[in-house]
């Protein structure tokens, strides 16, 4: 079965929020993230995740499932995502192709500009200002 879109990246955000959230309620790291520990694991209702801090982000994998999530950088908008994020938690999910108003979109790089500009065009996404490219799904 292929996904919609809206509801994989809604899922997406979620996820991605929540081990955030148990990131910094466990390690309290500061903006650079030069406290926190290059290479660790976080509980997430009841599923343990690996993380390891690179650059100015930090990636985390479910050591049950092997889904990924990888935040390259703005650590602190845990409510946006980009096609880097977006394709890499796909690839992880084996997940190929979504779609959204009766359309099907690959879920490489090409194929995620696309459908995030359909996103946008019908309202479902929203450019976070100042943010480097990060996309927000509008709340509906």
């Amino acid at each position: 079965m292929i996904p919609h879109a809206t509801n994989l990246i809604s899922d997406f955000v979620c996820l991605q929020q929540k081990l955030g959230r148990v990131l910094f309620e466990s390690f309290q790291p500061n903006p650079e993230l030069t406290n926190l520990p290059k290479r660790g694991n976080i509980n997430n209702d009841g599923e343990l995740w690996e993380f390891a801090r690179h650059g100015k982000g930090v990636s985390f994998r479910s050591l049950k499932t092997g889904v990924e999530v990888d935040v390259t950088e703005h650590l602190e908008l845990l409510d946006s995502l980009d096609s880097w994020r977006f394709e890499t938690y796909c690839e992880s999910l084996e997940i190929e192709i979504v779609y959204f108003n009766s359309r099907k979109f690959v879920t490489d790089s090409d194929g995620l500009r696309t459908l995030f500009m359909e996103l946008m065009l019908a309202g479902w996404l929203e450019p976070v200002s100042s943010s480097h490219g990060l996309l927000r799904l509008i709340p509906k």
